[in-house]
């Protein structure tokens, strides 16, 4: 059987990725993995500005 080491979830707090991000960590326990989020933004100048 294959196991995982390092999970690798793609978010962008859609209710999709949110379902992803819950599986991982269901497959991150039964597997003692590690969980890992990536959060890509196209313009970080942009990204200071909604959040300021």
């Amino acid at each position: 059987m294959k196991t995982f080491q390092r999970i690798l979830v793609p978010i962008d707090f859609s209710q999709y990725a949110n379902k992803a991000f819950e599986e991982a960590l269901m497959l991150a326990k039964q597997f003692k993995s590690e969980v890992y989020l990536l959060h890509v933004v196209d313009d970080i100048r942009q990204c200071a500005l909604t959040i300021a």
